[in-house]
C-alpha cells in the first residue's frame, strides 16, 4: 500500500465523527497531502523546516475556517500528514540502525538510543506545547497556538530523522 493510499484511509478515519457525519466535508485531502509531500520531497534535509510547513493547513482554512475550531481541524489535519510520514522515516531509521548494530556487536546499541531519544522528544514537545497554551490561556488563540505548536515540532523532527543513519 503507497504511502497516500495509507494517508487517506487514516484521515478518512479522522474526519469521521462519532455520530456518522464527516467532520470538514469540504476539505480537498489530496490537495493537502500533495502539499506535504511536495514540502516534504522538495526540501533540503540539511536546511531546517521549509516555509512550505504550514501550506496545507492554510489551503484548508481558507476553504474552511468560521471558528476557532475550524482553524484547529485545519492545523490538525496537516499535523496527521506530517505524523505519518514521520512514522515511516523513524521506524526506517531504527529498521537501519537495528542492522546496523546487529553488524557492530559490543558497541553502543544506536536503535536504543534513537528510542530513547524519540521518547524525550515526544515529552519535549507535548511539554513545550502545553507551555504555549498555558501562556495564552486566557485568549481562544491558545488552542490554534498549541495546535501550530505540534505541527511545527513534528514536521521539524521528521527532517532531523531524515539525517539521523546518515551520522
Amino acid at each position: 500500500m503507497s504511502i497516500r493510499e495509507r494517508l487517506a484511509q487514516f484521515l478518512i478515519a479522522i474526519i469521521i465523527l462519532p455520530n456518522g457525519q464527516a467532520a470538514m466535508a469540504e476539505i480537498n485531502t489530496n490537495g493537502m497531502m500533495e502539499a506535504v509531500e511536495t514540502c516534504y520531497l522538495g526540501s533540503d534535509p540539511f536546511a531546517g523546516v521549509p516555509e512550505c510547513v504550514g501550506w496545507a493547513s492554510s489551503m484548508c482554512q481558507e476553504a474552511n475556517s468560521y471558528t476557532t475550531n475550524d482553524v484547529v481541524d485545519c492545523i490538525a489535519f496537516e499535523t496527521s500528514i506530517w505524523d505519518e510520514y514521520l512514522n515511516l522515516i523513524y521506524n526506517g531509521q531504527r529498521e537501519e540502525l537495528q542492522q546496523r548494530d546487529l553488524d557492530n556487536p559490543g558497541r553502543i546499541n544506536r536503535a536504543d538510543a534513537l528510542l530513547a531519544a524519540q521518547r524525550a522528544w515526544i515529552t519535549f514537545r507535548d511539554e513545550e506545547c502545553s507551555l504555549r497554551y498555558a501562556m495564552h490561556q486566557d485568549g481562544t488563540i491558545r488552542s490554534i497556538i498549541h495546535a501550530d505548536c505540534i505541527m511545527n515540532h513534528t514536521a521539524r523532527r521528521l527532517f532531523e530523522l531524515r539525517t539521523v543513519a546518515r551520522g
